[in-house]
């Protein structure tokens, strides 16, 4: 709240972005399965595209970013953006290699 307090600076009250970054891996695993199976069922293409760890990690970055810019509408956008999440700790290292030029 004292930084969310600050008129440069927006601070999200709370996220858990942990059970993205926990849930997304299963979901691209699901829909590279349902493009194998409908592959196999219609145009049996030798080359599928699927998604992979770097694509995981790019979806994620992307959903972080719009979380941190959903914010009400002002007259300046703020020069810093921060999220109150927890979680981040354990993954600090990931966030860390996602986002290096962030201050955690």
């Amino acid at each position: 709240m004292l930084l969310n307090a600050h008129q440069n600076v927006f601070c999200r009250p709370e996220d858990q972005l942990s059970i993205i970054l926990n849930n997304l891996p299963k979901f691209l695993k699901n829909y590279n399965n349902i493009l194998d199976n409908i592959n196999a069922k219609t145009a049996q293409q030798k080359e599928m595209f699927h998604y992979n760890q770097d694509d995981v990690l790019s979806c994620f970055k992307f959903l972080v970013i719009r979380a941190l810019s959903k914010r009400q509408a002002s007259d300046q956008p703020p020069i810093a953006a921060g999220t109150k999440d927890n979680a981040i700790i354990n993954q600090a290292g990931l966030y860390k290699k996602i986002f290096p030029e962030a201050k955690l």
